[in-house]
């Protein structure tokens, strides 16, 4: 049984990096006769496998270049389409894909799509738009691609822990609705996507509610592989020690005000509970023009109290950060893998949304009081929250103990089908 698994974003996402760790250890587990494939926007000079995995260019990597025009994009963009959609509607008729329009690295892919047997699209929050217009299609349909081109294939398409949405538009919602219904099964690892697919006439029978796979990182599993030059870092300062996580998501008037009272909130706490307080690069996808030190490092010019703050810029693994994240205390997260890291290793946290996956994630844990709003970021609102947090912490560590183990099952029921399938 050969499994693709497609959309993988990049290694440098921690977090996705775990959703894939977690998801191919599930698979290999209780299907080990299954031949995976990943299809990734890596660069495969560097990393041609993941864990042991063999990798392909994922087939929007060459159509969506970062250093190209936007109308350039938008042509290569439209190519690719074009292209995939011929080569698909060929390969069903004749056994034999017409490749033209289509570069080597999009081959590539295609062939590993006609040998697969299950299409399994990694787990994550990537099939959204967050915006309108052209620019929001283009997006959309960059992702909705691959799984298109498997239904005209006529191959099985099992969806891992997935948020899906927001959308902007009516066109969005059908066209997210016309590729999706074609699922054989979706997993969803919120409420709030399983109640927006079925608002968009998605059949429930296709949907099962799960949860994201990193919560099947277990406590203390990586404890070992904290660097010895972060551990000394961290022994070496006083406690509590509180993590911090930052990213680019606003325009620039926001972003800019929401550093701002980042950093006002992050010299309060310092001041109020004798804190040290630890800058954590979640994301350090550069090449992909996603890198939080940047963030972070704006964030730290603005502190007084740098002497109370560790600031991380070393290129950590998720193994290493999941280590990390077992040292603290407390942790005012904004990229939400770091919450889930942070939730598992039993470390009260306090999540920022940017997206819906957060707040459904942790409405879904019974966490919503811990949950800001990106674009309400003040520093009164998180130093008030974060002394509410510091005085409930055991009643904190009591729900989490309480609710994770039933939670952490939910996450295994995302192989179920897969496995059944495979092991036929």
């Amino acid at each position: 049984m050969n499994i693709l698994i497609t959309h993988f974003y990049s290694r440098r996402n921690n977090g996705d990096a775990a959703i894939l760790y977690s998801q191919l250890r599930e698979m290999r587990k209780r299907s080990p006769n299954a031949q995976l494939t990943i299809a990734t926007m890596d660069d495969l000079s560097e990393y041609p496998t993941f864990e042991g995995v063999p990798q392909v260019p994922a087939l929007f990597s060459t159509a969506l270049d970062r250093h190209r025009s936007r109308w350039a994009n938008l042509f290569h963009i439209v190519r690719s389409f074009a292209g995939s959609w011929l080569w698909a509607i060929t390969h069903r008729l004749t056994g034999h894909g017409l490749s033209l329009f289509m570069y080597r690295s999009e081959g590539t892919f295609l062939a590993s799509l006609a040998d697969a047997d299950i299409v399994v699209p990694v787990g994550g929050g990537y099939l959204k738009a967050n915006k309108g217009g052209m620019a929001g299609m283009m997006d959309l349909w960059l992702v909705l691609q691959p799984i298109y081109l498997a239904h005209l294939l006529g191959k099985p398409v099992i969806m891992y822990s997935q948020s899906i949405g927001p959308f902007e538009t009516k066109p969005q919602f059908y066209f997210a609705a016309r590729v999706l219904k074609k699922c054989r099964q979706i997993n969803l690892r919120e409420n709030k996507s399983f109640k927006l697919l079925r608002a968009i006439g998605v059949p429930e029978r296709v949907l099962q509610l799960t949860a994201d796979a990193a919560f099947l990182l277990e406590k203390r599993e990586f404890v070992n592989c904290l660097p010895p030059t972060v551990r000394e870092r961290l022994n070496d300062v006083g406690r509590p020690l509180v993590g911090i996580t930052a990213r680019a998501w606003l325009k620039e008037q926001g972003q800019t005000l929401y550093e701002e009272q980042f950093a006002q909130a992050i010299d309060t706490i310092i001041e109020t509970h004798g804190a040290t307080v630890v800058l954590i690069p979640q994301v350090v996808a550069a090449d992909l023009g996603d890198d939080d030190r940047t963030i972070q490092n704006r964030i730290y010019s603005k502190l007084q109290h740098k002497d109370r703050v560790v600031n991380i810029e070393d290129e950590l693994s998720f193994k290493e950060l999941k280590a990390l994240y077992g040292q603290l205390d407390y942790l005012i997260g904004t990229r939400f893998h770091s919450v889930i890291f942070s939730l598992t290793e039993h470390v009260p946290a306090i999540a920022i949304e940017y997206e819906h996956k957060t707040s459904g994630i942790m409405f879904d844990l019974g966490l919503e009081k811990w949950v800001v709003p990106i674009d309400q970021v003040s520093a009164l609102q998180l130093t008030t929250l974060f002394n509410e947090l510091a005085r409930e912490r055991s009643g904190y560590l009591s729900h989490l103990k309480s609710v994770l183990p039933v939670y952490i099952k939910r996450a295994h029921q995302a192989n179920d089908l897969i496995a059944a399938m495979a092991n036929e």
